[in-house]
């Protein structure tokens, strides 16, 4: 009896010693587990505020690059010498991506095709319109019409097309960019009217910043209902192809008397142009790679305020205390969107969170 208690006791010993090295092992496993959760926590800190910096980079190239586009206008250049160009050199850069990081420029579905050909069509033709306005008006204004109203517009869009809800907030914000604009553009039945000999051409700079800005917020809907299935690099780089090309065709068969010889300083600020314009793509879709639209969007709504600064202190237009109570309206109601979104996303987030744990905690049961 004493040596049979004595195997079983060694029987028992073996067996809690197994269940330990399990205890052990499950510890361990839960040690890595909890190392690889910090670990990817501290990657998406990272990685969020390397898409806070490419996002404000954005904006900064975007302002330098309207204020290039100008200098390149004024020296003799076409808005479409300027478009062909730069669209040209963005074309080029998103070639060299492409090979280098093997991204594949088509897609399986033919739906997909057709919106990115669609969308490199509007952002050339919102571009050109652009372009045309910039040398006509303040600089700070032509940017706050323009990417001051792509989140209102963006909004509504999303609201009538995808059917997605319309928030009160949308509806205040819209309502404080016309009256933003008002404000701006001042056209002879809204406040005071201004020099007769600038308003007609403002006017026309201001509804091309308008139509503008409804073809970004298009492209934008456009990009956002492809979702992840094509890689932001094809979408640059068909949008920059289309661009040139729609020049080109421009340049050759319909204004044939575009002047290529152009003086330095224009070929000067065409390389600037081409340089910060490439920047401001390439941090556009870099950031939205890594954070979120709206705080992308947020962010970049610093280069109106740069804006403004090269306005004054480089380009010395002479701006209304209305042109800044207007801009401060726009700002107000771009604001006001990335506030909601951004609440609206993280209640998403927190239901989404609350679902699978008790999703999980039924599955454990």
């Amino acid at each position: 009896m004493d040596l049979r208690s004595g195997y079983y006791d060694m029987d028992k010993l073996g067996n809690d010693m197994g269940k330990l090295g399990k205890d052990t092992n499950q510890l361990e496993t839960m040690g890595n587990e909890e190392d690889k959760n910090a670990t990817s926590t501290q990657d998406r800190t990272i990685n969020s505020w390397v898409g806070i910096a490419l996002a404000f980079l954005y904006g900064v190239c975007s302002a330098v690059g309207a204020m290039f586009i100008i200098w390149a206008q004024n020296g003799g250049a076409s808005q479409f010498q300027i478009a062909f160009i730069t669209q040209l050199v963005v074309t080029i850069v998103a070639v060299i991506a492409i090979i280098i990081k093997k991204i594949s420029i088509s897609s399986d579905n033919f739906c997909d095709t057709f919106l990115i050909l669609g969308n490199g069509m509007i952002r050339a033709l919102a571009e050109i319109a652009i372009y045309y306005a910039l040398p006509r008006a303040p600089l700070g204004n032509i940017m706050v019409i323009v990417y001051g109203g792509i989140p209102i517009i963006t909004s509504i869009f999303s609201w009538l097309c995808l059917k997605e809800k319309c928030r009160c907030t949308d509806i205040i914000a819209f309502f404080l960019v016309v009256l933003g604009v008002l404000m701006i553009a001042r056209p002879d039945f809204f406040l005071q009217p201004r020099n007769p000999e600038l308003a007609r051409e403002e006017d026309i700079a201001y509804i091309c910043a308008a139509i503008g800005s409804i073809g970004l917020a298009t492209s934008l809907l456009i990009t956002r209902s492809i979702g992840e299935s094509v890689h932001p690099i094809t979408t640059m780089f068909y949008y920059g192809i289309i661009s040139a090309l729609l020049n080109a065709i421009i340049l050759v068969f319909i204004t044939t008397s575009q002047d290529w010889d152009l003086p330095s300083f224009a070929w000067w600020s065409l390389l600037g142009a081409c340089i910060f314009v490439t920047l401001s793509d390439w941090s556009l879709f870099s950031a939205l790679q890594l954070e979120t639209a709206t705080t992308v969007v947020l962010i970049g709504e610093v280069q109106i305020c740069i804006t403004y600064i090269l306005d004054l202190f480089v380009l010395n237009n002479v701006l209304d205390v209305l042109d800044f109570v207007g801009a401060a309206l726009v700002l107000a109601a771009s604001l006001i969107v990335a506030i909601a979104s951004c609440w609206s996303n993280k209640t998403k987030k927190e239901d989404n969170e609350l679902q699978q744990l008790v999703i999980k905690d039924a599955k454990q049961k």
